[in-house]
C-alpha cells in the first residue's frame, strides 16, 4: 500500500525468517489468528495516529484512534471530514505480531465513494521492506471506485524502506473490477508463499504472481486511505470529488491468518509445546512468550500478597527480562494468595498465557498480548478443589494447550483449551488414580498429542496417550514396575520427536527410558549410569542442536551440562563444568530467542544473572545481566 510518506507512527520491530525443521515435515493449514471484533476496546490491535502529507509536505489528511472503532461485531474505519486543520480524518489498525507466508483472509464490506480507499495490507520495515497489498478498494491507479487493485514488493530497494517504485519489474500488479463490493460482505485473500503471491475473491483466484515475493516478516493493516482533491502525487486518479460522500465507513467482518504448518508443536524438555514462530514453524526450544516478540518471559509472583509482575525478555541485548507491575496499576488488584502458575498458549492465538491456581481454589486465565499485559477476559473467576497439581499440554493435538488436573485423592481430568477461551470441562477425560500419584506430561509417541507418564507411589508405571477425541488412551501393555522415590525428567534427548525420560534413582542410579512409536517405552542399558545425589536437574537443548541436554546443578554448587545425542545415552562434556554457590534456584527459558536454552540464576540473596546458551559447550556469562530482585518472589518461567 502505497502511501504518501512514512509520516505514520508505528513502533515495528523486525525479525528474520527462520527455516523449517526436519521434524515438521506434516504440514496442514492452520489458523494461527482469527479476530471476529468481539472485543470493543480492540486490545489486541494497535491504532494508527497522525498526519500524512503529500509529496509538497503538506497534510493531506489524519489518522485518528476514534476513527476506528467496534460497531454491530464490525472493525469500522471510517472517513470523515473535521471543523478544523486537517480537514479529512480517517482510521487503522494494524496487529503487532510478524507472519511470514501464509493465506490471509478477511470478510468486509468496501465503500463506494470517490477518493475513500480501504486497504488490507501486510508490511515490513525491518530487517527489509516487503508489502503485500491484498486489496486497495475503489481503483487508486484508475478513476474507477469499483476497481480493487492488488500489488506487492513495491520498494526500488527492499533494503532501503523510503524507495518508491521506479519501474514496473520491481512490482506485481492485478486488477480487478466491475461488481460493487460495497452492496454486500466478500472474502478477500491472499496466498503468500516463498514462489508465488495469489490473490482471490470469495474463494475464486483472479491473479498470481511470481515476481519480486517478499521472505521478511510482516504485520497486518487494515484501514482506509483518502486521496483529498488537491493533494499530490499525480498517481492518485482516484480522488475526491463533489460526488464524494462523508462519513464513508469501511467494514471488516472478520480477518484471519493461516500458515501451512504441524497443527501442535512438540514438547520439548519440562514443557508441553512450543510457540510458533513468524512462519508458523514450532519454536527449536520451548518458550513462554506473553507478548509474542520471540524473546522469552516470565512472571515474578509474590505467594503471600499475590502482587505480580511481568519480565519480557529481550531480543537485541544482553540484558535481564524488563520487569513491570500487573498488580499495581490503577483499576488492578491483587492475585490469589498461595497460587500455582501454568503457562500454556490456552487459546492458540501465538501469545502464551498464564493459568493462576490459588491456595483457595479459585482459578483465573490471564491472556497473553503484544503488551504483555496479561488481561482477563473472563470476570467471573471458577473455583477447583485445592491441592491439586496441574499440568500443561496439548492431549489432543489441536493446537491449544490443556490443563491436567491430578487432585489429592488422586481423580484425574483435563480442561481442554480452545479459541474462545476457559477450559471446557470433559467429563470423559476423568479417572481415577492411585493417591498420591505423579504425572509427567510428554509426547512419548511422536504423534503430536502429549502423554501422561503416570508415576505410582509404590512405583507402577503406566502411560495414557492423547487421542483427538476427550480423554487418554490407557496402554496396557506399557504397564511396568519401577522402583519407588524416583524423580523423572521428560525431553527428546535422542532428537527423534519423541519425549524420552530420564530416571534418577534415590541411590544416585541413572537411565533414560526412550519413547517410540510403539507403546511403552525403550530401555536403554547404554543410557544407565550413576550419579551422586542431591541433584537439580533442568532439561532443555542449550547448544540449539535439536537434542535436548541436562542441566546438573549440584548441592555443593557443582554445575554441567550432559548432552542429547542421536545415539542412546549423554555425553559428557568437560567444557560445560563449573563451580557456581550452592543454594540457587534456577530458571530456563529462551530469554533472546536465538533458539538456545538459557538459565536464570537466582541466589540465596535474590541476586540475579541469566547464562546463556551457545554452539560450543557451556553456557556464556552475560554480565548486563546481573540485578537484584526484591525478595520473597516467586519466579515462573513455565517448567513444571
Amino acid at each position: 500500500m502505497r502511501r504518501y510518506n512514512r509520516g505514520i507512527a508505528l513502533a515495528l520491530l523486525g525479525m528474520t525468517a527462520p527455516v523449517l525443521s526436519a521434524q515438521e515435515v506434516n504440514q496442514e493449514w492452520v489458523t494461527v489468528m482469527e479476530e471476529h471484533f468481539n472485543d470493543p476496546t480492540l486490545s489486541y490491535w494497535t491504532r494508527w495516529a497522525g498526519d500524512v502529507t503529500d509529496d509538497s509536505g503538506a497534510v493531506a489528511y489524519t489518522y485518528r484512534p476514534e476513527n476506528a472503532f467496534i460497531s454491530q461485531g464490525d472493525a469500522v474505519f471510517r472517513g470523515d471530514i473535521l471543523d478544523g486543520t486537517p480537514y479529512y480524518q480517517t482510521g487503522g489498525l494494524y496487529y503487532p505480531r510478524y507472519f511470514t507466508y501464509g493465506r490471509y483472509s478477511a470478510r468486509v464490506k468496501m465503500t463506494n465513494t470517490p477518493g475513500v480507499i480501504p486497504a488490507f495490507w501486510l508490511v515490513s520495515y525491518a530487517p527489509a521492506c516487503g508489502e503485500i497489498d491484498i486489496f486497495e478498494a475503489t481503483g487508486l491507479k484508475q478513476s474507477n471506485p469499483r476497481a480493487i487493485n492488488v500489488q506487492h514488493f513495491w520498494f526500488t530497494n527492499p533494503a532501503d524502506c523510503s524507495t518508491h517504485q521506479t519501474h514496473s519489474s520491481l512490482a506485481a500488479y492485478g486488477l480487478i473490477g466491475t461488481a460493487d463490493y460495497s452492496l454486500d460482505y466478500h472474502i478477500f485473500s491472499a496466498e503468500w508463499t516463498p514462489n508465488y503471491v495469489a490473490y482471490s475473491v470469495d474463494g475464486n483466484e483472479f491473479y498470481r504472481s511470481t515476481l519480486n515475493v517478499p521472505n521478511v516478516p510482516m504485520l497486518v493493516h487494515l484501514n482506509t486511505n483518502l486521496a483529498p482533491p488537491t493533494s499530490i502525487p499525480s498517481y492518485i486518479t482516484n480522488r475526491m470529488t463533489a460526488d464524494t460522500v462523508l462519513p464513508a465507513d469501511f467494514h471488516v467482518d472478520w480477518v484471519k491468518v493461516e500458515q501451512l504448518a504441524p497443527r501442535a508443536c512438540p514438547a520439548r524438555a519440562d514443557y508441553a509445546g512450543s510457540l510458533r514462530r513468524a512462519d508458523g514453524s514450532c519454536a527449536p526450544v520451548r518458550s513462554v512468550d506473553y507478548n509474542g516478540d520471540g524473546g522469552g518471559d516470565l512472571i515474578l509472583y509474590s505467594p503471600e500478597s499475590g502482587s505480580a509482575w511481568v519480565g519480557t525478555g529481550q531480543l537485541t541485548t544482553d540484558t535481564a527480562p524488563v520487569a513491570r507491575s500487573l498488580t499495581e496499576a490503577p483499576g488492578e488488584a491483587p492475585w490469589a494468595t498461595g497460587a500455582r502458575l501454568v503457562s500454556g498458549d490456552f487459546d492458540g492465538d501465538g501469545f502464551s498465557d498464564l493459568l493462576s491456581y490459588g491456595g483457595d481454589g479459585s482459578v483465573s486465565i490471564r491472556y497473553g498480548r503484544p503488551d504483555a499485559e496479561l488481561v482477563e477476559f473472563v470476570p467471573g473467576r471458577t473455583l477447583w478443589n485445592t491441592g491439586s497439581r496441574l499440568s500443561a499440554g496439548d492431549f489432543n493435538g489441536d493446537g491449544y494447550t490443556d490443563v491436567l488436573i491430578v487432585q489429592a485423592t488422586g481423580t484425574m481430568e483435563i480442561r481442554y483449551g480452545g479459541k474462545d477461551r476457559g477450559l471446557r470441562f470433559s467429563p470423559q477425560s476423568q479417572r481415577q488414580a492411585a493417591i498420591g500419584s505423579k504425572a509427567y506430561v510428554g509426547d512419548f509417541n511422536g504423534d503430536r498429542m502429549d502423554d501422561v507418564l503416570l508415576y505410582g507411589p509404590s512405583g507402577d508405571i503406566d502411560v495414557l496417550y492423547g487421542q483427538v477425541g476427550d480423554g487418554l488412551r490407557l496402554a496396557t501393555t506399557a504397564h511396568d514396575q519401577y522402583n519407588p522415590g524416583l524423580s523423572f525428567t521428560i525431553a527428546d534427548f535422542n532428537g527423534d520427536g519423541k519425549s524420552d525420560a530420564l530416571v534418577y534413582g534415590t541411590s544416585g542410579a541413572v537411565e533414560i527410558r526412550y519413547g517410540q512409536t510403539n507403546d511403552g517405552l525403550r530401555f536403554a542399558p547404554t543410557s544407565q549410569t550413576s550419579w551422586n545425589l542431591g541433584h537439580t536437574l533442568l532439561a532443555g537443548d542449550y547448544n540449539g542442536d535439536g537434542f535436548d541436554d541436562v542441566l546438573i546443578y549440584a548441592s555443593t554448587g557443582a554445575v554441567e551440562i550432559r548432552y542429547g545425542q542421536a545415539s542412546d545415552a549423554l555425553r559428557f562434556s568437560p567444557q560445560s563444568v563449573a563451580a557456581w554457590s550452592p543454594g540457587h534456584k534456577l530458571s530456563t527459558n529462551d530469554f533472546n530467542g536465538d533458539g538456545k536454552t538459557d538459565v536464570l540464576v537466582q541466589s540465596a540473596g535474590n541476586d540475579i544473572e541469566i547464562r546463556f546458551g551457545q554452539t560450543s559447550d557451556g553456557l556464556r556469562f552475560a554480565p548486563g545481566t546481573v540485578t537484584r530482585w526484591n525478595p520473597g518472589l516467586t519466579i515462573h518461567t513455565g517448567q513444571r
